[in-house]
């Protein structure tokens, strides 16, 4: 079988020009500037075995530069304007409540977040095949130093003016943060209150730790065959040479599922150390462990759910089995129960050196533009892909770091029968973003602390982002092999692809994940770049047989971003069969076309709405039918 894509060069976005007279130059705003990658188009057809048997990739070449009218410049102009005005620092409510009702000489730890100047850059990946730590790779390592250590410097900038007053008021400084650009701080209340005053730059404001506990039948074996991830660990897509950072309880490493063969690379407690490693600080207690309700713990299960080999048999192996897993307990108290958003934010900046994928298993009561969702959402621009869990709380919103703009934020459904698990938190936020993002399998026997081979039932929606979190493992090392692009915008416009849902919505975002399958069945990936009331269209040639095709796209934007509207039609000929026009709005969008494909030229056209804002914005697409119906 093959299959015969036409592309064409899309004349594309982006630079905007600077015109003569009064009109003054407008800003790049976020989503545009240097663009890593061509737009192309990817393709892999497999045949009944699951094997591929004709692939390509088409480059389209970089976007061409397109001359803004005096009218556009003056709208985006206007609209940043007023976004600038409307993006005064997010202070938590505690710490609003303090600064107004409270003693200003009382002491507290907070997180400040600064207004980064530039954006971090993407992180060369590991060589295929290598231990992250292989000589193959000290090359990788040392490139990844070099540039988080250069963006760690520039960001050391924007803060220092702040610092240096901050230590002027008599704050003791405990750490800085390049992702999220973060100052961890213990300061009087009213030494707070002059440096909100006096410091434009700072961008949110939070407790070092806040109440939040980890939410918490089938088996582990039951969750992968509802989310279909064993098609990909079965063709060999399992997640081998990629690395996953679990920020929860702590683990047991000691269990059988992480210990036959060792599953646990770093082994840290970042809740009870201030060094940057979250290596032991002398005369603090430190304990890796996972200490949560003992007796079943937590972080565990969900590092045996990600990462967990068949030592106790294959209904409790995990979704990406080859993968390694770094553990980063972020719960303090001695049980564990207390998440520690300065821990939080200290685990993201250490793991976003070494780990492919984050599973941030944590609702903190946080605003989405938030310290923590702030270091999530910089590490999108490093390659590093974050899933977290929505929380538990049906009335509530979604806490941080799932709120987050680049963040996959997860929900659950019922490993046993598919149907939704409705006690978790959404919403739709004031820039018409959804969350979840999508439903993940939950409620499951999996390792508990018990025992070395113990199990108990773990469900919650931190249950589920640990399968979202393998599942995005083995589709990037799928799109690692392939060539294609592995983005965290190209696993994340995969997943939402792989929701049953073509009507996204704040219960379930794009539905409950269930992988397409490989056999007879054609996926595609690519890239495009849009500016407002641009078109770009993928055009397939489907073969006789065919149905179930569908699509979805992902784009990135950030909370200093107004938010774009983006259109996915589905087009047989000339005859549109299918569209997201009239669908709820957020940073993705899906068709679902469950139906027979007659032979034929069929399009996928992605459309930049005309009110819409960002020049060269990057868009993401994913799509998959069967060729055998």
């Amino acid at each position: 079988m093959s299959l015969f894509i036409r592309c064409f060069v899309l004349v594309g976005p982006v630079l905007l020009a600077t015109l003569p007279g009064c009109l003054a130059p407008v800003s790049l705003p976020d989503g545009s500037g240097t663009n890593p990658e061509p737009a192309y188009d990817a393709w892999a057809v497999h045949d009944e075995g699951g094997v591929v048997v004709t692939e390509g990739r088409r480059d389209l070449g970089p976007p061409e530069p397109l001359v803004l009218s005096a009218e556009e410049q003056w709208r985006i102009a206007e609209e940043t304007a007023r976004l600038v005005l409307e993006s005064a620092p997010a202070i938590h409510p505690e710490i609003e409540r303090l600064l107004t009702d409270g003693d200003e000489g009382s002491e507290i730890s907070v997180l400040v977040a600064i207004r980064a100047s530039k954006p971090l850059r993407l992180l060369p990946r590991f060589r295929e095949g290598s231990d992250r730590f292989s000589p193959e790779n000290v090359e990788v390592l040392a490139e990844r130093a070099r540039i988080l250590n250069e963006d760690a410097a520039l960001r050391r900038e924007d803060r220092a003016a702040f610092v240096e007053r901050a230590r002027e008021l008599g704050a003791a400084v405990f750490g800085e943060y390049a992702a999220g650009n973060i100052v961890s701080l213990r300061l009087r209340a009213g030494a707070l209150k002059t440096l909100l005053a006096e410091h434009e730059e700072i961008a949110a404001v939070s407790p070092a730790e806040l109440e939040s506990r980890p939410a918490g039948f089938a088996t582990i074996l039951t969750a992968r065959t509802r989310a279909q991830t064993d098609y990909l660990v079965s063709a060999g897509y399992n997640g081998a040479g990629r690395y996953i950072g679990l920020l929860d309880t702590g683990t047991k490493q000691t269990h059988r599922t992480l210990a036959e063969p060792d599953k646990i690379l770093f082994w840290r407690d970042c809740a009870s150390t201030i060094l940057a490693d979250c290596t032991a600080t002398p005369l603090l207690p430190y304990n890796p462990d996972d200490a949560y309700a003992p007796g079943t713990g937590h972080g565990t299960a969900m590092a045996n759910i990600l990462v967990g080999g068949s030592a106790i048999g294959d209904a409790y192996r995990g979704v990406a089995p080859g993968a390694g897993l770094d553990s980063a307990n972020v719960y303090s108290g001695t049980s564990h129960d207390t998440v520690s958003s300065a821990a939080v934010v200290r685990a993201l900046n250490w793991l976003d050196f070494y780990d492919d994928v984050i599973v941030a298993n944590v609702d903190a009561d946080e605003q989405p533009n938030g310290p923590i969702s702030l270091a999530a959402d910089d590490l999108y621009a490093q390659g590093v892909i974050v899933v977290a869990p929505v929380g538990n709380c049906a009335v509530c919103y979604s806490g941080a770091p799932a709120n987050a703009h680049k963040v996959l934020g997860v929900s659950g459904y019922y490993s046993e029968n598919g149907n939704e698990d409705y006690g978790h938190s959404n919403g739709m936020y004031g820039d018409d973003r959804l969350k979840p993002d999508l439903a993940a399998p939950t409620l499951m026997w999996a390792a508990a602390t018990y025992n070395i081979g113990g199990v108990a039932e773990f469900g919650g929606t931190c249950t589920a982002a640990a399968s979202a979190g393998g599942a995005a493992t083995i589709l990037r090392h799928y799109y690692d092999y392939r060539g294609w692009s592995a983005d965290p915008g190209a696993i994340y416009a995969a997943m939402i692809n792989f929701g049953d849902d073509d009507n996204p919505d704040n219960t379930d975002g794009a539905g409950n994940l269930a992988i397409g399958p490989l056999s007879n069945t054609v996926w595609m990936s690519g890239v495009r770049y849009l500016s407002p009331n641009q078109s770009t269209d993928v055009p397939l040639a489907i073969p006789s047989g065919a149905c179930n095709l569908r699509a979805a796209i992902w784009w990135a934007e950030d909370y200093t971003t107004l938010h774009d509207i983006m259109i996915l039609q589905l087009y047989e000929g000339s005859t549109k069969r299918e569209s997201s026009l009239l669908r709820n709005g957020s940073v993705f969008q899906k068709i679902v076309y469950p139906y027979s494909l007659s032979a034929g030229s069929w399009t996928v056209r992605i459309t930049s709405y005309v009110g819409n804002h960002q020049q060269n914005l990057k868009v993401h697409y994913a799509i998959h039918y069967r060729t055998n119906c």
